[in-house]
């Protein structure tokens, strides 16, 4: 039996509890009792135990998760005392195993992931470095868990979790313009969700080809989806999402 504790209780460590369950977890779960609100509410609804304070939820797990803010993760994890057979998973976007490692030693597994809001419902694409069988099957049960190389392909990834908020607010956009031309907000918003999970899903099903040919497959000539993208790559309308991939890349790595 796995039992893990979250240090930080906030949104992350919010829908990444909620999907844990959600994907049949059923071993122990401990809560710092900071973030209180939150911790109540898992309690309550998800088997969770808040314990007193950090400490203790460090002596009562096998797998500490840390998910404070970024600007409180050092300082935490300098307030407690962790031992060599305990697993520190990190989450908190922007923090280096070295920098993990300056505070905590030598002695014990780090791992880096940073699961997404769709981890709620089991669809959170959880990226992580280095490998570590432990924490592949607690990811695994609220999303895909996709072990990574290096380090510097972890910061890669990362980017990724940026650009999954983006998506939602392109739908939104989409959303709005199909309210512009009639359809109704409930349906309009069906269709443009039902669309995005199509493509992905069709996108992820064809992996001998790839996806820039995938979607030349789609958008034939004469089509009215030709015709919109072709308008799309006259305006250059995706080098500002390659532009803003870069620096937030930039800024993973500077962190």
């Amino acid at each position: 039996m796995t039992r893990i504790g979250f240090i930080g209780v906030g949104h992350l460590a919010d829908y990444t509890v909620r999907g844990l369950r959600h994907g049949t977890w059923t071993h122990p779960i401990f809560l710092s009792p900071r973030g209180e609100a939150v911790s109540a509410s898992l309690a309550e609804h998800c088997d969770c135990t808040v314990m007193e304070d950090n400490q203790a939820v460090v002596d009562a797990c096998d797998v500490v998760i840390l998910a404070p803010r970024p600007a409180q993760a050092l300082e935490a994890l300098a307030s407690i005392t962790l031992r060599s057979d305990q697993v520190l998973l990190s989450v908190v976007a922007g923090l280096s195993i070295a920098g993990i490692r300056g505070v905590v030693g030598e002695e014990l597994p780090v791992v880096r992931a940073l699961p997404v809001t769709s981890a709620e419902v089991g669809k959170s694409p959880n990226a992580f470095f280095p490998e570590n069988p432990v924490v592949e099957d607690i990811l695994g049960h609220c999303g895909s868990a996709i072990p990574l190389v290096s380090e510097a392909d972890f910061d890669a990834a990362g980017v990724m979790s940026c650009t999954y908020g983006w998506f939602i607010s392109l739908y939104d956009a989409m959303i709005v313009e199909s309210e512009k031309a009639g359809l109704d907000s409930v349906t309009a918003r069906k269709i443009v969700l039902g669309m995005a999970e199509g493509a992905a899903a069709i996108a992820a099903a064809q992996s001998d080809d790839t996806v820039d040919v995938i979607a030349r497959k789609i958008a034939t000539e004469g089509s009215f989806t030709k015709r919109g993208l072709d308008h799309l790559e006259a305006k250059d309308a995706f080098e500002p999402w390659r532009e803003a991939h870069g620096l937030v890349l930039d800024a993973f790595r500077k962190a």
